[in-house]
């Protein structure tokens, strides 16, 4: 299955893959993540002067008001050339819920995100809610070990908080691949409200669905990366006086690495044609399948392309163990038993209940 996109959209696919190229690949990865940020400044305010942080951004808030093919492009060339930067928690998940924002306080917070000035990061978490004080412990993951403001998900609401406001703190941690994760503590924090009520629980669905259509994306790209590497070493490593491809055993591999990656690519373009879905159930349904997906194969291919290029897959100085860690968070962040969970009780792969049950 292939996506096929208009004239802008091949246009943009051609800009993204020509960066990520340029400013990505193994030697710059290896270098975000030995930095505090674990990722690239340099490649995130690329980024921003090319006007890709507001690709997803709607137009109303003035962005480029992006639909599913333009997230499954960048998600697609971030994740294939190993480009270090922030992009899901940043400009998708942050620019997303700033767009929901009150005119005032989108055009200030939104402006500093699209121009790569100002790091946001979004934190999730029991937070208590008084009348905008809040108070608790919250949970973020790539970029918030160094952002420079959040958006809280209280449960009910949204709130924009300055990370250097008084009664916050955050204690961070490294993720693999690079970047850092944060626990983030609140103790009678002031925020600013982004939404409260029906357009809350809203834009929190409308967060998942581009989550996963991303994360789904990304996942296809590394894959792809980590099966065009497999796929040379083996025509190119010669055993016993002739290439690794020539074993019948290593190319059934090599195939079912592709099958694989082709399922991944059907699921990654089901889960951007479907972020427009009105039918809520239907929408869940179809992010839950994907995330199942997403998750085997990536666990799939990452371990084919290591087993197949031996020991020197797991090592950071090749790029095969980067898309390996890169996939193997993927699939952490995808969470494919609750998503199993999920699409059962939607009556997906399986019933919630057995079928004996179901027609008693």
């Amino acid at each position: 299955m292939n996506l096929e996109l208009d004239d802008d959209q091949r246009l943009l696919k051609e800009m993204v893959d020509r960066f990520a190229e340029d400013t990505g690949g193994l030697d710059s990865h290896r270098a975000a993540a030995r930095t505090a940020a674990g990722w690239s400044e340099n490649a995130w305010q690329g980024m921003a002067d090319l006007g890709l942080t507001a690709v997803m951004v709607s137009e109303p808030a003035g962005g480029l008001g992006g639909g599913g093919a333009e997230l499954m492009i960048l998600g697609e060339a971030i994740g294939r050339h190993l480009l270090a930067v922030p992009y899901l928690d940043t400009a998708i998940l942050c620019g997303t819920a700033l767009s929901a924002a009150p005119a005032p306080l989108r055009e200030r917070a939104l402006g500093e995100l699209l121009d790569g000035s100002r790091r946001y990061a979004l934190v999730t978490g029991a937070i208590s809610d008084d009348e905008g004080t809040l108070t608790g412990k919250a949970h973020g993951f790539f970029g918030c070990g160094t952002a420079e403001a959040f958006i809280v998900d209280t449960g009910h609401a949204f709130y924009l908080v300055d990370a250097g406001a008084p009664g916050l703190s955050r204690a961070a941690r490294p993720l693999h691949g690079g970047g850092t994760a944060a626990d983030v503590r609140l103790d009678g924090v002031r925020g600013e409200q982004i939404a409260a009520g029906d357009e809350a629980a809203r834009l929190r669905l409308e967060l998942r669905d581009r989550r996963v259509a991303f994360l789904a994306a990304e996942a296809l790209g590394a894959a792809e990366g980590a099966f065009e590497a497999t796929s040379d070493y083996l025509k190119t490593r010669v055993q016993f006086g002739k290439p690794l491809a020539s074993n019948q055993a290593l190319q059934h591999r090599a195939a079912e690495m592709l099958v694989e990656i082709e399922q991944l690519r059907s699921a990654a373009i089901l889960a951007a044609c479907s972020l427009e879905e009105p039918v809520a159930d239907e929408r869940e349904r179809i992010m839950a399948a994907v995330s199942i997906v997403a998750v085997k194969t990536g666990r799939f291919v990452a371990q084919q392309a290591v087993q197949l290029h031996g020991g020197i897959g797991v090592t950071e100085e090749h790029a095969v163990g980067h898309w390996f860690l890169r996939l193997t968070a993927i699939g952490l962040l995808l969470d494919g038993v609750s998503a199993t969970r999920t699409l059962a009780g939607l009556g997906g792969f399986v019933a919630a209940a057995p079928y004996w049950e179901a027609a008693a």
